[in-house]
């Protein structure tokens, strides 16, 4: 009897060690490169610029447009856009563009007026499917950590590239995040001070309370959904990427926020988190209307004008 036990023991002993570890094994791949800082692998991976390359280029009514592919000696190679008023007096102030993810770069054609300034759009690293699902979805899970890790070097690489052209004025460069992009902006703007206003157009904060509101629809249990959430949260690095850790770093430079009244998009809470965590000098202006999308001509028009007229400013003054 006593052998049996022994027996029946180790069996058990053998059968839970073989069940468990390779949950373990995968959680532990899903996690490992959400547990260090990544700060100072945002410098190692943008490293220097080694070659830009123009891949297409062409004029549209009073406008200039390039495309272009940089690369650095990390390994890193960014795809940006960048348009231009085809007559200039001078270097013009710098904006950098960073749209909702199906825009991409090819954000700066979105808009509809001439300004008096250079905007150049950045695409994200991330190529796959992001209406991936099931075991398609932890396939790629590793990818998309790794995109959202890239975002920030890809902005700072862009930056080194564009402050080498003669037709851009260094000491006026404005980074704007608008939608998704509002989420990443924070980052490159906290820890580059080439950076001189920094801003998020319908952007908001609090990353795990938008994925649970995302998941409203797909998981009744209340219970069960914040869990969900806590987890997405987690293996998407939420403890180190979320806006509202970083926004106040950016201070004493300008922070400037525009965020719409009838925006369905994000929470009113996840919207107070963010401009609850700005430093000074900040501006917060609410407009009317919808989220944008590049469909909503009306909508892009007025946040086109809004954000471009002020920044024909000067940087150190916030209107």
């Amino acid at each position: 009897m006593y052998i049996r036990l022994m027996k029946l023991r180790r069996w058990l002993k053998w059968t839970v060690t073989i069940l468990l570890v390779p949950p373990l094994i995968v959680i532990g791949i899903y996690l490992y490169p959400v547990i260090p800082d990544p700060e100072s692998g945002f410098w190692q991976r943008k490293g220097e610029l080694i070659r830009s390359e123009v891949t297409r280029q062409w004029q549209q009514g009073t406008e200039r447009y390039e495309e272009l592919s940089l690369m650095s000696d990390s390994g890193l190679v960014v795809e940006i856009s960048v348009r231009r008023p085809r007559q200039t007096n001078g270097p013009l102030p710098l904006m950098i563009l960073l749209g909702g993810y199906g825009s991409g770069r090819h954000a700066v054609e979105i808009l509809t007026e001439s300004y008096p300034v250079i905007v150049a759009g950045v695409s994200y690293r991330y190529g796959g499917n992001l209406h991936m699902q099931g075991v398609d979805l932890l396939r790629n899970i590793r990818h998309i950590q790794q995109a959202q890790l890239d975002i920030t070097p890809a902005i700072l690489l862009a930056l080194d590239y564009l402050l080498t052209r003669k037709d851009v004025d260094a000491k006026h460069v404005e980074l704007v995040g608008v939608s998704l992009g509002a989420f990443f902006v924070a980052i490159p703007g906290a820890i580059d001070t080439r950076f001189t206003r920094v801003w998020f157009i319908q952007g908001a904060g609090d990353p795990r309370g938008l994925f649970e509101q995302r998941l409203e629809k797909r998981i009744a249990s209340a219970w069960w959904r914040a869990k969900v959430a806590g987890l997405v949260a987690l293996l998407l690095n939420e403890h180190h990427l979320a806006p509202e850790l970083w926004v106040g770093r950016i201070a004493p430079r300008p922070v400037v926020a525009v965020n719409s009244r009838g925006d369905v998009a994000f929470t009113p809470h996840s919207v107070a988190v963010l401009h609850a965590a700005f430093g000074e000098p900040h501006e917060i202006i609410w407009i009317e209307g919808e989220h944008v999308r590049p469909t909503r001509h009306d909508v892009v028009q007025q946040l086109s004008e809004v954000v471009i007229s002020r920044i024909a400013s000067p940087p150190g003054q916030v209107k």
